[in-house]
């Protein structure tokens, strides 16, 4: 089939780049170098349920604080939102202790979930990668070659973005899978079962760590999905490999930056002059935020509205990636 040859060629093609071997060793690094770190400078409690007790009886206090400290105030609302916070931590320690889950102890899935920022490293390659896949081959010269091959150019394109689909998918298992090696080599098999407390209309619910990272990866495979469709247009666009992996990482970081700053302001001031936001990509790039413990980015903001927004956003870098590559001159 000659989708799967297509594919076959680009990933072969990318394996043998230097870059990528590069990466895979660095990624190896940075794997096991975070791991020893954050052995080294994370400290397990002697006893977890005295010390879940101490914070029980420290949040108790930190309660009558709050209650006393908005008794003479006219707007009491930080006061409250304070001692509810309080309240639900309490809640989920003392669950904790009467069912035996250990959750201020750091296991071998607790250590997979902390590590996961790691998986920003392949983010940046494949941001690198989707931005010259098409430019670099201009700039080669190589897209002469390959048009003159009696294959139509969206059979070309499409077989770069589905190996840099699969590439993708390549890099975040096996990301995954180191962490999960190294969590069991420091950790052990303790909380190997990766149980944690969320709670969710005033009650504690277990939640299945195992599963939460799982769905977390599959969020950040959509993600990069999307992403890799953006920078692919912008390499679709520019036929220079430099400026198309200079203004892919300003877009896609810069657009994460000014996103967070203004999600930030409308938080604390009128959120309503910042409904359009929702409306951007960036802000519903992170499907994860829907998950137990996560927090929409935008008030109002629902899972089934970020899948419309983002299908709708890789609708049009794909419907442009293709339109502008099938007309383009390349002579």
């Amino acid at each position: 089939m000659w989708l799967i040859q297509l594919v076959q060629n680009e990933i072969i093609k990318s394996f043998l780049k230097i870059k990528t071997i590069v990466f895979i060793i660095f990624l190896l690094v940075a794997i096991i170098g975070a791991g020893i770190f954050f052995k080294m400078f994370s400290s397990q409690p002697a006893d977890w349920k005295a010390d879940l007790r101490t914070q029980i009886t420290s949040d108790e206090t930190n309660i009558e604080y709050a209650k006393s400290d908005a008794s003479g105030m006219a707007d009491t609302t930080y006061g409250d939102a304070a001692i509810e916070a309080y309240n639900e931590q309490i809640a989920l320690n003392q669950y904790a202790i009467d069912h035996n889950i250990p959750i201020n102890v750091t296991t071998s899935w607790n250590f997979v979930e902390n590590i996961e920022f790691l998986v920003n490293l392949v983010f940046i390659f494949m941001i690198i990668a989707a931005a010259e896949s098409v430019a670099s081959e201009y700039s080669t010269g190589n897209i002469r070659y390959l048009a003159i091959k009696p294959r139509s150019r969206w059979k070309i394109l499409t077989g770069k973005f589905v190996s840099l689909a699969a590439f993708s998918a390549f890099f975040l298992l096996v990301t995954f899978l180191l962490t999960v090696i190294m969590g069991f080599l420091f950790y052990g098999g303790t909380g190997s079962a990766g149980i944690s407390l969320s709670m969710q209309n005033g009650q504690v619910i277990e939640v299945s760590i195992v599963k939460t990272v799982l769905l977390e990866y599959l969020c950040q495979f959509i993600k990069l999905i999307v992403i890799i469709s953006m920078a692919m247009m912008i390499s679709v666009l520019l036929k220079s490999s430099a400026l198309s992996i200079i203004l892919s990482c300003v877009l896609i970081f810069g657009g994460y930056i000014v996103t967070t700053i203004l999600s930030t302001i409308a938080q604390l001031t009128d959120a309503a002059k910042f409904n359009w936001l929702k409306y951007t990509i960036f802000p519903n790039l992170n499907l994860a935020q829907y998950l137990p413990n996560g927090t929409p980015a935008i008030d109002g903001m629902t899972l089934g509205f970020s899948v419309i927004m983002l299908v709708l956003y890789f609708t049009i870098f794909t419907g442009v990636s293709y339109t502008v590559f099938s007309k383009r001159d390349i002579y």
